[in-house]
């Protein structure tokens, strides 16, 4: 944990580490295998929002970070895995991201995608008390009506990811959508994105 006082065991559902010739998260590779500079600069970003963090820490936690969740506590996590006190865990398949040489071999584990079956994923769809803001369960039965009531849609979801904001990402939706004269299903994430 940031406080290190309870281990903590991350749990990534992507991986982004350093590596000579991967650029991370989508952005595009650069030349002479200099894609570990995209890591630089994700840590400058990051280590910017640091006091910011800090004052949400203190004020909604009531917890002093400044001396634990440092840059060097940040570094850690892309550089030197090995040395943390507990293992991290990556939910991809190597079936279609190979396990990468410059990825650590000790204290990083690939264990595969998490799977929810389909029968917990239906009755969460159904069940309103306890299946709403995760599964839909409010909407449910307006999106039974629409997928019956014609051709199937096309889904269109980007989980957290925006380009420029989420009004932007909407409209791109559904213009794509008019162009293509398809029915679609835009879903919102936690991107926010709405009409």
């Amino acid at each position: 944990s940031i406080a290190r006082t309870v281990p903590v065991c991350p749990v990534l559902l992507q991986v982004m580490l350093p590596a000579k010739d991967k650029a991370p998260a989508g952005l595009p590779n650069l030349p002479l295998n200099m894609n570990r500079v995209w890591f630089r600069f994700l840590m400058m970003l990051a280590l910017k929002s640091l006091p910011e963090l800090h004052a949400k820490a203190k004020a909604g936690l009531g917890i002093d970070f400044s001396d634990t969740l440092t840059a060097e506590y940040f570094n850690t996590f892309y550089y030197d895995i090995p040395s943390l006190p507990a293992p991290i865990f990556v939910s991809i398949s190597t079936a279609l991201i190979p396990r990468h040489p410059e990825w650590p071999q000790t204290n990083l584990n690939i264990c595969g995608f998490f799977i929810i079956d389909k029968g917990t994923q239906e009755g969460l769809a159904t069940d309103n008390a306890k299946g709403a803001q995760q599964f839909g369960a409010d909407s449910h039965d307006e999106l039974m009506k629409f997928l019956q009531a014609g051709a199937p849609p096309v889904y269109l979801g980007w989980g957290s990811m925006l380009c420029k904001s989420a009004e932007f990402m909407s409209a791109t939706a559904v213009e794509a959508v008019q162009h293509a004269g398809a029915r679609a299903i835009i879903c919102a994430g936690w991107a926010g994105l709405s009409l």
